[in-house]
Formats: structure tokens, C-alpha cells, sequence
């Protein structure tokens, strides 16, 4: 019992650092706490949410307890208790549910495990003196008198008029699938789950602005969602300001947003450039295209609607426009696809220079890209002039039934 519980805290440590340091997939829902450091992912993982719920000590004070050598808590009577808090504080936050973003709102999901700690803890503490259990429960209460107060105090300090949260759904429900609405960082917790619930475009938070740039294109647009008088995009990001300009009269919405201390607004900005905020390409990270893909941040120009599994082109020419990080190296490109009734296709230019590929009967499409091509964007553009309707009522162009790509460097 001591060993898979000294393993879980090895596993939830591990989880611990990955979280802090890794690069997250810039369309991770919970890409806001990732990369962040050790110190604020921290707070973010499922342990540290038991912690708090329960005012750390009781936590703590069980873990010692298990692994004393002349723990009572080993007693024949007491190990199913035991081994039931193992399972629901480590092997959990270890394994079933490794982070818990934003505990605030989200430790509901512990409230069914509390009271085991709370039990455990409470018979560690049985056999201290008195004066000790006082100051044991002080120290605990202490700890939890900033949570308290934020529940007291600030209730409805989250609470947006629901006809105002209406409106805004309904506003952005009718921008194209290929725009992108960032968040600003104050409203996170009020309006990304309830846009990215119901909405088509991409819905993502602003913490992460360097895992995207702007590619000017003008069917595209890129709005954000902001305070009133709330300029934090261009002060942590002075260098791209000038995407985020909001001048008087280029509000389009403002919604009020309740609060039992203060009511503010909501500005809905269309940033001045046309485009969108593309994130910029991980190397070696597979696109996957159709229904549920991560490719439609990248689909430029002449694709048609997701399918599953797969996305055809719908026209003579289609696109792809993908940022990336600069590199000294050449870039493979493979794609998976399935030709129309297998006509050839025709060439495939990168940033406007024409690549010789390879088109395997397995439906693998690889070429290279030279290391001078790979610029800070990659417009990669497919002719096909084979492209057809089919003998149905299906009007579409169809040229290439792509279901995946992938680039690496070589």
C-alpha cells in the first residue's frame, strides 16, 4: 500500500512538471494553464485541489501517517478505509483525473471523495493531544478563510446577464467556422465554456497570443471579446498592438455584465487587419481533417465542408495556409488523401514555387520543402485540374479527399 502510494505521488509529480513545461496544442481547451511554470500549474493539478478543499492539513497530516512504520492507520480495522482514500485522493489525481483547472469551479467533482480524507485525517489526529487537534483545526480553518471569503463576498461576481450572454452567442454564431474569437483573460472564466459550448468559429483564450500569428487573409477575421477600457492585449503584447485597436466607434456590441459590487461591459472588437490568428504549426503534430479535426484553422481557400473522417477540395485550386517556427532545417510534408475516381493531380507550389512530390497507391502524397521556402508561413497550393462533379446532385468541384498532413523536419 505504501509502495502504490509513493508510486501515485511519483506519477502526479511527473504530470506536475509535464504540465508546467510542455508546449500545448495551441487548440487545447485548457491551454491557459499549460507552460506556465511549476509554481501556478501547481494549483491547477487534483491534489492540490483536495488540499484546499479540506485546508491542506489533513492531506498532509494523512500522508505522513501512511507511511510511518508504526502507522495505526495499518490496523486490520482501518486498511479498507485506507486503501478507499487511496484510491480516491492518489490513484485519482494520478491517473483519472491528473489536473483540475480553475478549482474554484470545478472541485465539485472531489466533493463525493471529501469526507474520506476528512475521516483518515481525523484518525491520525485522534490520539494527539488536545491543545495539538486545536491547533491542528485552526491552522486548517485559517487556510480556508480566503475561499470562504471569495464565496461570501464574491458570489456573483461571475454572473452575466443571461439575455446579454444570449446576445453575444448569438452574434458570434454568425461568424464563418474559419474566424477566431480570443478571450480575454478577465472574462475566461464567464464566457469561454458557454461560446465554445455553441459556436462554430474557434473560441480560445488570449493567455497564449505568441502560439499565433496573423495571416492576412481576407475572408477571415479574428474578434475579441474584452472589458471596457481593458487594453491587455496591447500592453502585454506592445509589439502586436496594433492588431488590437479599439477605437470609439469600432465597438460592435456592448453587453453589460452583472456583479454585486460593480457592473461593467463586454466590448465584442474586430481587430483592423483582415485575417485571422492562425496557430502557428508544431512540427511533427498531425493535422487531422473532417468532423471533430484540428485542421480548420489552416484550410485557406477552395476546401469544402468537413466530412468524417476526411475534407474534399471544391474547386480547381485549393490551399493550405500554415504558420510555423523558423527552422534551419528542410520540412517533409505527407499527406494522406484519396483522389477523386483517381485522376492525377496536378502541380503543388509552396509560397509560389513548384515542389516535385510522390503519390504512392497507398494514398501517401510526400514532398519536400527547401529550408529558404520555410519562412514564417507555408501557403502550400494544390491544382487540380482533374477536379469533377460527381453524376449526382452533389455540385461540388471534387478534386482530393485529404484526411491528414503532417510536416517534419529533415
Amino acid at each position: 500500500l505504501r509502495f502504490f502510494t509513493l508510486f501515485c505521488l511519483f506519477v502526479i509529480i511527473i504530470n506536475w512538471f509535464v504540465t508546467s513545461f510542455s508546449v500545448p496544442d495551441a487548440n487545447d481547451r485548457y491551454v491557459s494553464y499549460k507552460n506556465i511554470g511549476l509554481l501556478p500549474a501547481f494549483g491547477h493539478l487534483t491534489l492540490s485541489a483536495y488540499a484546499y478543499a479540506v485546508g491542506c492539513l489533513p492531506l498532509v497530516i494523512s500522508i505522513y501517517y501512511i507511511f510511518r512504520r508504526d502507522s495505526k492507520l495499518l490496523s486490520a480495522k482501518i486498511v479498507p478505509l485506507i486503501v478507499l482514500m487511496v484510491y480516491t485522493v492518489f490513484f485519482y489525481s494520478a491517473f483519472l483525473r491528473k489536473d483540475i483547472p480553475y478549482f474554484f469551479y470545478y472541485s465539485r467533482y472531489l466533493a463525493p471523495f471529501l469526507p474520506v480524507l476528512l475521516v483518515v485525517s481525523g484518525i491520525c489526529i485522534n490520539g494527539i493531544k488536545v491543545s495539538y487537534k486545536r491547533m491542528f483545526a485552526l491552522v486548517s480553518i485559517l487556510i480556508l478563510m480566503p475561499f470562504s471569503s471569495f464565496l461570501w463576498f464574491n458570489k456573483d461576481h461571475s454572473r452575466i446577464y443571461f439575455d446579454a450572454l444570449e446576445q453575444i452567442i448569438n452574434e458570434v454564431k454568425t461568424f464563418k467556422n474559419e474566424d477566431a474569437v480570443f478571450i480575454s483573460l478577465d472574462l475566461m472564466p464567464i464566457l469561454y465554456l458557454p461560446l465554445e459550448a455553441s459556436v462554430d468559429c474557434m473560441v480560445l483564450p488570449f493567455s497564449k497570443y505568441d502560439y499565433f500569428q496573423q495571416v492576412d487573409s481576407p475572408e477571415r477575421n479574428t474578434y475579441i471579446l474584452s472589458k471596457e477600457n481593458s487594453f491587455e492585449i496591447a500592453q502585454l503584447f506592445p509589439a502586436k498592438s496594433s492588431l488590437y485597436e479599439r477605437p470609439e466607434g469600432n465597438k460592435l456590441i456592448v453587453y453589460p455584465l452583472k456583479s454585486n459590487k460593480i457592473n461593467y461591459n463586454i466590448y465584442l472588437n474586430k481587430t483592423d487587419r483582415p485575417g485571422v490568428l492562425v496557430p502557428i504549426y508544431n512540427y511533427g503534430e498531425e493535422l487531422i481533417f473532417g468532423t471533430g479535426g484540428n485542421e480548420l484553422m489552416y484550410l485557406d481557400t477552395g476546401w469544402s465542408h468537413d466530412e468524417d473522417g476526411f475534407r474534399w477540395t471544391d474547386a480547381s485550386k485549393a490551399s493550405l495556409l500554415i504558420p510555423i517556427y523558423s527552422t534551419n532545417k528542410d520540412l517533409l510534408v505527407t499527406l494522406t488523401g484519396n483522389p477523386y475516381q483517381g485522376q492525377p493531380l496536378g502541380d503543388i507550389t509552396v509560397n509560389g514555387t513548384r515542389l516535385d512530390y510522390s503519390f504512392n497507391e497507398e494514398g501517401i502524397l510526400s514532398f519536400e520543402i527547401p529550408q529558404e521556402l520555410a519562412n514564417s508561413e507555408l501557403r502550400i497550393e494544390f491544382s487540380l485540374p482533374n477536379a469533377s462533379s460527381p453524376p449526382t446532385a452533389d455540385a461540388r468541384l471534387l478534386g482530393i479527399a485529404v484526411s491528414k498532413l503532417l510536416i517534419t523536419e529533415i
